[in-house]
């Protein structure tokens, strides 16, 4: 009687552990809508597909060119990617982009609106204006949600004098800078000069450990 109380014990532990450890942890994003300027009248636009979507969800992508009503660009549904390329568009007004979720054949949230701006210019990325300290250089970064707006943020290492352990001599304090993707600077953080500066060695985590 004794054994087989130990072993229902240990049977319901198990059953419980696997129960709390079956909750996946993860970050509370947003759609994530991000358009480039292609050139010759092409935006590509992509988004992200969250792990909450259900695995029939398609999507819908609307465009709003300067202050007109959205259209809709895709005639059917979009079902096996999450990027579209708008074709014969006049990049030299602004044009805003914005992703529906169709479920069960019905239309839900609109994502937030990404606005790629008149005359943007042909490139392949994001360009982000930093406030570089004087006598440094943008070094490592990582990303975040760090206002908790489901949009990351970025967090880079500003290396100054920098020497890795196998050189002698003083370095300039490691800073930390955090920027949204428009390049508003949310903080600056000066490590101090108890700090030693490395390019190789100043490492850093980004994340939410407490899931808050």
């Amino acid at each position: 009687m004794y054994k087989r109380k130990i072993l229902l014990f240990l049977a319901l532990c198990f059953f419980l552990l696997n129960n709390i450890h079956a909750q996946r942890v993860m970050e509370r994003l947003s759609r994530g809508v991000v358009a480039v300027n292609e050139g010759g009248g092409k935006v590509f636009i992509s988004w992200r597909m969250l792990v909450t979507d259900p695995d029939d969800v398609t999507f819908n992508i609307y465009r709003a060119a300067g202050n007109a009503q959205p259209v809709k660009l895709n005639s059917k549904p979009i079902t096996e990617s999450t990027n579209y390329v708008d074709e014969k568009v006049d990049t030299a007004n602004s044009n805003s982009y914005t992703i529906k979720t169709i479920v069960k054949g019905k239309e839900t949230g609109a994502s937030k609106a990404f606005v790629i701006p008149a005359n943007a210019p042909v490139r392949q990325y994001l360009s982000i204006p930093l406030q570089t300290p004087k006598g440094y250089t943008p070094n490592d970064a990582s990303v975040g949600d760090l206002d908790g707006d489901g949009d990351y943020e970025i967090i880079l290492h500003q290396t100054g004098r920098a020497r890795d352990n196998s050189q002698a001599g003083i370095t300039d304090p490691p800073i930390f800078q955090a920027y949204k993707m428009d390049g508003t600077l949310l903080w600056t953080i000066n490590l101090g000069k108890n700090i030693r500066d490395g390019a190789h060695y100043t490492q850093f985590m980004v994340y939410d450990l407490d899931g808050d």
